[in-house]
């Protein structure tokens, strides 16, 4: 209700021991100025793994989740991850901006993926095209670990996936790139 929270929905953020260890925090303010970011972080955001870590009944069912599809989707934000978990998509992960982390590279490495889709936002409509820059900066740092046949670059079809319908989220993934050439 008030500080640099002020006016947002807040998303606490686990590490692997259970312990909470930054927040994210989306404005929620429909008068917000322009110059309000939209989402605003507390803690070191090159630390989060965000929900791996979150356990549902003792589980970690979207760790689990990627390890059984052994594929996974990474979108900008939480905004963006909580549109695919209503659509039943619960293995993604969001990167909090449009560079991966050092330690979520680390956690990519570590579990045997048969593909990894950049999702990031299509900002297409926009001057600068951010999310296609972050998408052409991560694949290049991620050819250096990746099989490149394991990488995938996979815009949603809108802006971002909060602006899609769920219809519209399950038709771009039944749309997705080809993963049984990996092996």
């Amino acid at each position: 209700t008030e500080g640099s929270m002020y006016q947002r929905y807040i998303f606490p953020i686990y590490n692997e021991f259970g312990q909470i260890h930054g927040f994210s925090g989306r404005d929620m303010n429909p008068n917000s100025s322009k110059d309000r970011p939209k989402w605003k972080h507390v803690g070191r955001k090159t630390n989060w793994i965000y929900p791996c870590y979150v356990k549902t009944k003792g589980v970690p069912k979207f760790l689990n989740c990627i390890l059984d599809k052994k594929e996974i989707y990474l979108v900008e934000s939480i905004g963006d991850l909580l549109s695919l978990h209503s659509a039943g998509i619960f293995n993604c992960i969001p990167i909090f901006g449009t560079s991966i982390s050092s330690k979520l590279m680390c956690l990519l490495l570590s579990i045997e993926l048969n593909m990894v889709h950049l999702c990031l936002n299509n900002d297409s409509d926009k001057e600068k095209n951010r999310g296609e820059i972050g998408v052409v900066k991560n694949l290049c740092k991620m050819t250096n670990c990746f099989d490149k046949h394991k990488l995938s670059i996979f815009f949603p079809t809108k802006n971002d996936f909060g602006d899609m319908t769920t219809s519209e989220i399950l038709s771009w993934e039944e749309n997705k790139p080809d993963t049984s050439r990996s092996g």
